[in-house]
């Protein structure tokens, strides 16, 4: 093994990315995981849902960061020929009697 000059810690999606990104200019990238395989935290929870903002209050951050994200996301596929498909989602909210 050569010598570590940059050590990423976790074998998640964004430490995997941050180690991608970081091997292309560098050498001696080496990524530190404490479970037996790759992306079995946090990552492995990723529901693959590009979120709408409905589910939070109207102007909010949340629902702002979400409508953008939900843009870029779809932005970034195209420009890389990601495949994709919007499936769309049924959200249902109970109406009260009274």
């Amino acid at each position: 093994m050569g010598e570590a000059k940059i050590v990423v810690i976790g074998a998640g999606v964004v430490g995997l990315a941050v180690a991608a990104k970081l091997s292309e200019g560098n050498s001696g990238v080496y990524i530190l995981e404490k479970n037996a395989r790759f992306g079995l935290e946090t990552s492995i929870h990723n529901s693959c849902v590009i979120h709408s903002e409905i589910h939070y209050p109207p102007n909010s951050l949340k629902a702002k960061l979400c409508v953008r994200g939900n843009f870029l996301m779809y932005e970034l596929c195209e420009k890389y020929s990601i495949p994709y498909k919007k499936l769309g989602k049924l959200t249902w909210q109970p109406t009260r009697t009274r």
